[in-house]
This record gives C-alpha cells, sequence and structure tokens, in this order.
C-alpha cells in the first residue's frame, strides 16, 4: 500500500492532438458510470456488475491513449477510477470480496495516476468498509488514516467527513467508545463545513442521511461488540444510543437509495433488539423485507438473516419472531457460508 499512497499531483500523460482520446470520450464513460452508479445503489450490485466489468474493460483500453489534451488525459484517469470503484463496491455488495479488493486497488492506482487524491482517499474507504465488513477493525481503521493522509494537502470537508465516519465504524467494531463518539463528532464537524460547489461528483452519495446511518450503524457495531463479551447492560444502552441516528436516516434517505433503505431499516431491527423491544424489531424486519424484493444484494441479504438469527437467539419463544424466522427463511437466499 505505501508506494500507492505518494500521489503526485499530476502524471505525464501521451499526447498526439491530431488523433486521440478526447474530453468527448471521457464524457461518455463519466455518463455511463452515473447509469450503472443509479441502479446500483437502488437495486444492489447483482443485476448490473457484469456489465459494469464489460464497460471497464473497454476504458482500460482507451488508457494506453494518445490523448487529445493532458486535461482530457487526467480526466480519463480519474473517470477510469471512479468505475473501477464501482465495479468493486459491486463485487464487495456480492460478498465477492477478493475481488473486489483488486478493484480497489486497481482503482488507487489510477486515482494516483490521475493526481487525485480524493479518488484515492475513496478507494481507502472502500477497503477500510470492507476490511469492517470481514471482522477486521484494526486494519480498517489504519486504511481510514491512511485516507486522511493522503488528502492532507488536498483538503475537502465531505470526504473528511466520509473517512471520519468510517473510523467511527472501526472504532465501534473494537470496542472502544470514545474512539466512536469522537470520530462520529469529527465526521459532524466537517460536514457541516462542506460546500458542495467544491465537491467531487461521486462523493453525492455522502448525504446527511449517510451520514446519520454510518454514525448510527458505528454505535449499533459497538452494542454488539458488548453483547458478544455479555454486558447486556452497555450493549442495550449502546443499541439506545444508536437508534435516533438510524431512524433519521431511514427518515431522510432518498427513493433513490433503495439498498440503503433496506439496511437502514434492518439497523434499526437489531437495535430494537438489543434494546429488548423484540414487537419493534420483527415489525421494522418485515418491512425490511418488503422493501428488499427488488434488491439483488447478498451483503443486504447476510445482514438480514443475521438480525433474524439475532432474534432467535433472545426471543425465540415468541410466536411472531416465529413467524419472522419462517418468512426469512422462505424470503432469502440459503447462506452458503452460514455467517
Amino acid at each position: 500500500m505505501e508506494p500507492l499512497l505518494v500521489v503526485s499531483d499530476r502524471a505525464p500523460i501521451p499526447i498526439s492532438r491530431a488523433a486521440g482520446v478526447s474530453m468527448e470520450h471521457v464524457q461518455q464513460v463519466e455518463a455511463a458510470t452515473a447509469i450503472f452508479r443509479s441502479w446500483d445503489n437502488q437495486y444492489g450490485g447483482g443485476l448490473r456488475r457484469k456489465a459494469v466489468v464489460g464497460q471497464l474493460s473497454e476504458v482500460v483500453g482507451l488508457l494506453k491513449g494518445p490523448f487529445a489534451t493532458p486535461a482530457a488525459g487526467h480526466r480519463m484517469y480519474a473517470a477510469a477510477a471512479d468505475l473501477t470503484q464501482l465495479a468493486g463496491f459491486m463485487s464487495f455488495d456480492l460478498r465477492m470480496h477478493g475481488t473486489a479488493q483488486q478493484y480497489f486497488l486497481l482503482g488507487l492506482r489510477l486515482a494516483k495516476e490521475a493526481g487525485d487524491r480524493l479518488q484515492a482517499a475513496r478507494m481507502l474507504y472502500c477497503l477500510a468498509r470492507q476490511m469492517i465488513e470481514l471482522g477486521q477493525p484494526h486494519a480498517a481503521l489504519d486504511l481510514v488514516q491512511s485516507g486522511l493522509y493522503v488528502i492532507r494537502r488536498a483538503s475537502n470537508a465531505r470526504v473528511a467527513a466520509m473517512l471520519h465516519a468510517m473510523e467511527g465504524r472501526a472504532y465501534g467494531g473494537m470496542g472502544d467508545a470514545s474512539g466512536c463518539r469522537r470520530a462520529i463528532g469529527r465526521a459532524e464537524e466537517e460536514y457541516v463545513t462542506g460546500d458542495d460547489g467544491e465537491d467531487p461528483g461521486w462523493v453525492a452519495f455522502f448525504s446527511r442521511a449517510e451520514l446519520a446511518g454510518i454514525s448510527g450503524v458505528a454505535l449499533r457495531d459497538l452494542a454488539l461488540h458488548y453483547l458478544d463479551l455479555k454486558d447486556g447492560q452497555r450493549s442495550r444502552a449502546y443499541a439506545v444510543e444508536a437508534r435516533p441516528y438510524i431512524t433519521q436516516a431511514a427518515e431522510g434517505r432518498s427513493k433513490d437509495y433503495l439498498r440503503s433503505q433496506v439496511l437502514d431499516l434492518d439497523g434499526l431491527a437489531v437495535v430494537s433488539f438489543l434494546a429488548g423491544e423484540p414487537d419493534m424489531a420483527v415489525e421494522t424486519l418485515n418491512r425490511a423485507l418488503d422493501v428488499a424484493a427488488p434488491v439483488s444484494s447478498a451483503r443486504t441479504e447476510r445482514n438480514l438473516r443475521r438480525t433474524v438469527r439475532l432474534g432467535q437467539s433472545s426471543y425465540g419463544e415468541l410466536p411472531n419472531v416465529q413467524e419472522l424466522s419462517e418468512r426469512a427463511r422462505a424470503t432469502l437466499s440459503p447462506d452458503s457460508e452460514g455467517a
């Protein structure tokens, strides 16, 4: 990783003004990526991943140049990094973790060639998110801090807020309550100072609802950490603290982010179970299953199955929990890993 973190301002680009890759080519790639990303946000990575991978193969061929202007060359590298991130995130969403990591690292290299520090930090954010998913919060923390280092000379408040929010998740997974709250607070401070006019287009996903959602999930992870330690009192307290954040996310989430809506409802169900409110948790999970019907996301299904098992372990004797378990078994695809 270390050589990739040294991001120069701009790498040399082969130029041929007579016949080269032009800004029009770049704009076509950016437009296609925007369409693919909107589909992914709504319906998950399962439906369009192969199309994105095919598009990426074509774009990589264009990176050989020559380019009509230096600006077109650098912007094409940045556009290719953006598309690579999408291919990686779709793979991550399908729990193809080895493939996702390869794409994120490729995206990091492309961002370096483009001299795009913010894009490089974004790849480190994605790698950190993946490490949290794999139960490695210490590795996630290292990656987030590397991202903050990368943008030290190209500061952007919205991107810094995004990284600090993920830092909160890392601390939550580690069971560090003070670190988790401190990172959440820093993310909020950075977010409110952001200027949309100065933000890269790809950071639009990091809305107020997304910030609230990640903050709530960080505290949810903290609650689950103490549940594993058999400390029910602290687990309940952190779950109660998490709920207003996740509620804010669920209420503020755009209809264009259907997968995120499901994850918000799943998070609310988790904290409701941990707070000793199984009826509310079951009602919320049933809503999540309704919303999830058109979504193709192995990651989302894994979360829902895990939450159902949480309910079974604590409230398996309740009829509505039993009915929920039957519905989930009939609705969700089998979990081949049992995790």
